[in-house]
């Protein structure tokens, strides 16, 4: 494990981090199941706007944000004020009574959320601040493998700790876990060796570019700029699984909650497979090709799963699907933190941040029309074979086959 970890950096960040992520996860799902349970299914997407809202309200000041206070020191703030977010939540839910409940948890996941619209860019542009270019990638895919672990563990987690603790519970819990991830990113230190110039090359950023935007970091960088556009249809096509795979479950398997288990379970477990994957051994061949071969094979799998007709033939195309997202997420974010310099990362990752949070409601609402017509299968399909079809697009990004390994 020692070289999937390469320094004591990456070992803090991780150990903060996955905790954190797999409480956060516990949480979320205890706040739906209490507005579902309590007050209704048609209050859920109220809840999910409240959580995303503040992503593109705080959108075009991200960047910005995280560039001036510097990554590591945003990952530590927000990490605090989350904690004491939650720690607030805990102490609401215990004096407030629970018919005003609800409230806190909309008020809990709009301020969260606006704490994620800033940790978010910033926790993807940490690793470039704290490990040397060649073992970024690695850094970067353990930091994945946090993010999927908690959509793996989160449910497991949740249900027995629901039901021990009670949601006013694992908000203090979620507390404790923020602080102690605070805690653990507070001893990590920046690269001692780049630390001058780094400093000197910010200065003069700002000496420079005083008022940099997304625009003018995305005109400077087309690559990056054509690489973001691929990432938004990606999500786009592929957003919907989250719908198709209970629809798969009880439609075409004839299964009830227990298979959708079976296939959450599988493509979260392939996500963090992937993630390991590329933590332990860099990927052969230049990045267009690493990029083509491996969204290639997210296309394909995911076609492969609108064809299925069985649990079986669900979960192993499932998994192979999430292996193969965990070593698309790895290969692209790669590059959105080598390819510009470290201070327009951050604007970049925004971009990021924005398109994985917000394809889900544009997804949601492109599909809305087919749920009740019985055609899911066919629209499933439909995004197979759109997301095939514009695989040869990457050909079109521009310097995308002269672009270098950092």
């Amino acid at each position: 494990m020692a070289h999937a970890l390469p320094s004591r950096n990456a070992r803090l960040l991780v150990a903060g981090q996955l905790l954190s992520q797999v409480c956060d996860k516990v949480v979320a799902i205890g706040a739906i199941w209490i507005v579902a349970d309590r007050f209704g299914g048609k209050w859920i997407p109220a809840l999910v706007a409240a959580a995303s809202l503040p992503h593109l309200l705080l959108f075009p000041y991200a960047g910005r944000i995280v560039a001036r206070w510097g990554a590591l020191a945003t990952v530590i703030r927000m990490d605090l004020a989350r904690g004491l977010l939650f720690l607030a939540a805990f102490v609401a839910g215990r004096a407030l009574g629970e018919a005003d409940l609800v409230y806190v948890i909309y008020a809990v996941s709009f301020l969260a959320g606006l704490g994620g619209a800033l940790f978010n860019p910033a926790i993807l542009s940490l690793p470039v601040a704290i490990e040397k270019p060649e073992r970024v990638p690695k850094v970067t895919a353990l930091v994945d493998v946090c993010f999927s672990l908690g959509n793996v563990l989160g449910p497991v987690v949740s249900v027995a700790a629901y039901a021990k603790a009670g949601l006013d519970g694992l908000f203090l819990v979620n507390a404790v876990s923020y602080f102690y991830a605070a805690a653990l990113s507070r001893a990590i230190r920046p690269l001692e060796a780049s630390a001058g110039e780094a400093v000197a090359e910010t200065l003069a950023a700002d000496a420079s570019e005083p008022n940099a935007t997304i625009a003018s970091v995305l005109r400077r960088y087309p690559t990056a700029a054509g690489m973001l556009a691929c990432f938004a249809f990606m999500n786009l096509f592929f957003a919907p699984i989250q719908v198709f795979i209970p629809w798969f479950a009880k439609h075409v398997y004839a299964d009830g909650i227990a298979g959708v288990a079976k296939l959450e379970l599988a493509l979260g477990l392939g996500t963090v497979a992937g993630g390991l994957v590329v933590a332990w051994k860099k990927l052969p061949g230049s990045f267009f090709l690493r990029t083509f071969a491996t969204l290639g094979l997210l296309c394909v799998s995911f076609l492969c799963f609108t064809r299925t007709s069985s649990i079986l033939e669900g979960v192993v195309s499932l998994f192979v699907l999430g292996v193969s997202l965990g070593l698309v997420n790895v290969v692209l974010l790669g590059f959105f933190q080598l390819h510009p310099k470290a201070d327009h990362v951050p604007f970049v990752m925004s971009v990021v941040n924005l398109v994985s949070v917000a394809m889900m409601p544009v997804s949601m609402a492109i599909i809305g029309a087919w749920v009740d017509d019985g055609r899911m299968k066919t629209l499933a399909s439909v995004c197979g074979w759109a997301a095939i079809g514009l695989l040869p697009l990457l050909f079109l990004v521009p310097g995308i086959r002269t672009v270098r390994d950092g």
